[in-house]
């Protein structure tokens, strides 16, 4: 095979060093070409503006592009020339001085080469680069917004959760829905207090363990077995009553009002708590006319309000005048009363109507307690479970009854074995079973966030905004993920459109690279007599 045929191989980063080695361009081709691309600056204003401004967006304008500019002016301008051989036409006739100029010396491969090898190594690398970096920007904004997009949904779904174990809908009005809750807590508490009547076998297991095995040898009676699950035994009875009835063992409302009869709910005392001589009506005193107090009026506790009932007694005042109707204080402001200023007063008529209270002097000032709304009226007329106290006395009887029972399981389990019998019944090991669950029922319901939550907005109505930014930071967070997702939509959109505008001008560049290639191998093929060149260019 002859070595014409054999292919010369020339890497594009090293074409420019070839050409050299060989001698086909100068080492000093740089100071030459600097002359040139002054004379082609000036040949380009000759021509079109248009196709100038195409020629002048090139980064890769090189002698190739001059000579395809130069061929497809021949068809377009005057291609006659004079007797010296030269173009009669002055756009022709620079471009051809200027490709002269190129040829000499191979300037023009010196000048390709160097453009290709531009092209290879830093043009083509970096728009690649940017691409590819864009699109990863790509990637990774929209694994971000997928990501926020899911922590948006679950901070919401978390935020519609906790609404629905408070049980409101979580609107727009979550303030107004959380009061509407404790509106409804007295139902609530009130159905716990008839679950817990359900235990009262269980309660009966427990006495019977007291009066057999702890209160046997105490000497003390029942009296302290009596307090043993007091607030138990008292709600199993009679159900979720207000504090003061538990304490004093008296009917009142828990709500403010009248309780139904006409005796207010402050009146903490009945007749039976005054002694038989003040309620009698042969004990009963009045004033008579004469001025003193009688015991033989009819009407026990009337107080004297007109003047007939007073009678003559001496108030220290000379002349009164008015009419036997009941004294107001419009009629006594209107009258002309002497009252007496004038004139020293005479005490020793006067009578003195400090009137001693007899009676249980505990209800007495709680009853003054209550009248001046002060803190401990709120306790007394607050139901059991609505009461801290109470309730906390609840929650420790029900877990000593628990505690109870478990030990009673353990026992009916090992029966067997006589060290366990502590409790001696016919319970079965289900019934007990069965209480257990009843315990657990009656314990997560008082004991859980939601109840928790509603006891003390019961009390404290700023809790109430509490629990509602609370639940709203889910749903504020929420709202800044969605945000913050919007943003890299946004981000991704203008990376997207930054990576197709790059797109063509890279293509742009491939397509000048791969021409400028084929240009030079022509060229260096001419140079070896048709041999064949391959030029490989930088993947």
């Amino acid at each position: 095979m002859s070595y014409m045929n054999v292919s010369i191989d020339i890497h594009s980063n090293q074409l420019l060093d070839w050409l050299i080695d060989r001698r086909h361009c100068s080492r000093n081709y740089q100071n030459t070409l600097s002359s040139i691309k002054q004379d082609l600056t000036q040949a380009l204003q000759l021509i079109d503006p248009e196709t100038r401004k195409k020629l002048e967006k090139l980064t890769s304008l090189c002698y190739y592009h001059i000579q395809d500019l130069f061929e497809s002016l021949q068809k377009t301008e005057n291609v006659d020339t004079n007797i010296f051989g030269s173009y009669n036409s002055p756009v022709l006739k620079s471009l051809y001085n200027v490709l002269k100029s190129y040829e000499k010396g191979n300037l023009h491969l010196a000048e390709s080469a160097m453009v290709l090898a531009r092209l290879q190594v830093y043009e083509i690398p970096y728009y690649r680069k940017q691409i590819s970096k864009l699109k990863n920007t790509q990637l990774d904004l929209d694994k971000k917004i997928t990501d926020l997009n899911k922590r948006s949904e679950d901070a919401m779904a978390r935020y519609y959760s906790n609404c629905k174990k408070y049980g409101v809908s979580g609107g727009e009005n979550l303030i107004q829905e959380l009061t509407d809750l404790t509106s409804g807590l007295g139902d609530f508490l009130n159905g716990v207090a008839e679950k817990c009547k359900e235990l009262e076998g269980a309660i009966g297991l427990f006495n019977g363990f007291s009066a057999k095995h702890k209160w046997k040898n105490t000497g003390t009676g029942g009296k302290e077995a009596e307090e043993e699950l007091k607030v138990m035994k008292y709600i199993v009875k009679w159900g979720n009553t207000s504090v003061h009835e538990f304490e004093y063992g008296r009917q009142q409302s828990s709500k403010g009002g009248s309780s139904g009869n006409g005796t207010s709910e402050y009146e903490l005392v009945n007749n039976e708590d005054f002694p038989s001589s003040l309620t009698a009506g042969d004990t009963d005193k009045t004033v008579n006319n004469d001025g003193k107090i009688s015991a033989d009026a009819s009407n026990a506790g009337d107080i004297p309000t007109t003047k007939t009932d007073l009678g003559d007694i001496d108030w220290g005042i000379d002349d009164v005048t008015g009419q036997n109707d009941v004294i107001v204080a419009s009629q006594v402001a209107n009258s002309d009363i002497d009252f007496g200023d004038d004139e020293p007063v005479d005490n020793s008529n006067i009578i003195d109507f400090a009137i001693e209270v007899v009676g249980d002097s505990e209800n007495v000032e709680f009853a003054n307690s209550n009248l001046i709304g002060s803190t401990e009226c709120k306790k007394k007329t607050s139901s059991l479970f609505e009461s801290q106290e109470t309730r906390l006395k609840f929650l420790t009887n029900l877990e000593e009854l628990k505690c109870f029972l478990l030990v009673r399981k353990l026992e009916l389990e090992q029966s067997s074995d006589s060290s366990f019998i502590f409790v001696q019944t016919d319970e079965s090991i289900e019934q007990v079973n069965k209480y257990l669950q009843i315990a657990d029922e009656i314990l997560q319901s008082l004991t859980n966030q939601k109840t928790r939550d509603l006891l003390i907005m019961l009390n404290d109505c700023s809790h109430i905004e509490k629990i509602a930014e609370g639940l709203l930071t889910k749903k504020k967070l929420s709202a800044q993920l969605k945000i913050k997702a919007e943003s890299l939509k946004e981000a991704l959109f203008e990376a997207a459109k930054e990576e197709q505008s790059l797109r063509p001008m890279k293509a742009k560049l491939e397509e000048d690279s791969n021409f400028i290639r084929k240009k030079i191998e022509e060229s260096v093929s001419q140079l070896y007599k048709g041999r064949p060149v391959s030029i490989i260019l930088t993947q």
